[in-house]
């Protein structure tokens, strides 16, 4: 990671497109995002798509979830509807779909999304291909599961992992990326102080919050914490966060 913080586009500039689509990832670009995150889940076929639920019912109304479709179904879902009716027609995009067409600038969190039980492929699938786009010189694969942490770590010990905090309280956080020596954690309110990122750091581990999507508020993060990176919704606030403090 570079000295300039990054501002981390959540499912893309979701903000402002549908989320976890093609537009929505071209538009953090264009809105000057130095990151995207996006979520991977498999089709019942074996394809990676990009979307966070567990089931579609909140973007598509329909209770299945994309590991019980094939591709060629889940390529019928509208996914933009819901968010405004420009966005009609909107579809799930694959994951090597959108990484063709983001610069190899562009660095990326790539979350595993674990709605369903399967072997290894989806694994080994996801670091093949994130391999074939410099992941360990872009950023890093996000990871909740930590009963995944040594499979990933043996598919290939060169590609680095990040510990998404969720309900876990700092310490355990901090133990974790410890205990399985990962370079990246992403935190919560609840480890946001000086005195829980410089334990982070000092163990060589950056450090990113989820999430802001005001600018204002930004500013005082960046300011009073030592942040690696923001993740947020909407990065044209992020830039502009970072504008305010001349850090670009």
């Amino acid at each position: 990671m570079s000295s300039t913080p990054w501002i981390i586009a959540h499912r893309g500039a979701s903000g402002h497109y549908p989320e976890n689509s093609l537009i929505s990832f071209l538009g953090a670009v264009e809105l000057g995002a130095t990151c995207v995150e996006m979520d991977i889940q498999p089709t019942s076929d074996k394809q990676l798509v990009l979307f966070h639920d567990r089931t579609l019912e909140r973007i598509c109304g329909i209770t299945q979830m994309i590991p019980e479709m094939t591709l060629n179904e889940v390529r019928q879902l509208d996914v933009g509807l819901w968010k405004d009716s420009k966005w009609e027609g909107t579809r799930i995009p694959q994951l090597v779909d959108v990484l063709d067409k983001l610069p190899r600038s562009m660095n990326l969190n790539l979350e595993l999304k674990y709605h369903s039980s399967h072997d290894s492929w989806f694994e080994r699938s996801v670091i093949d291909i994130a391999m074939e786009y410099d992941l360990p010189k872009r950023g890093y694969i996000a990871i909740k599961h930590v009963d995944k942490i040594p499979l990933l770590k043996n598919i290939a010990p060169e590609c680095p992992l990040g510990l998404l905090q969720k309900q876990r309280t700092p310490q355990e956080s901090l133990d974790l990326c410890c205990k399985f020596d990962l370079p990246i954690v992403q935190i919560r309110k609840s480890a946001i102080s000086n005195e829980w990122i410089e334990k982070f750091q000092d163990n060589g581990i950056k450090v990113n919050y989820f999430f802001s999507d005001n600018s204002n508020e930004m500013v005082t993060l960046f300011k009073n914490y030592n942040l690696d990176g923001i993740l947020t919704n909407y990065p044209d606030r992020g830039v502009k966060a970072l504008q305010q403090l001349n850090l670009i």
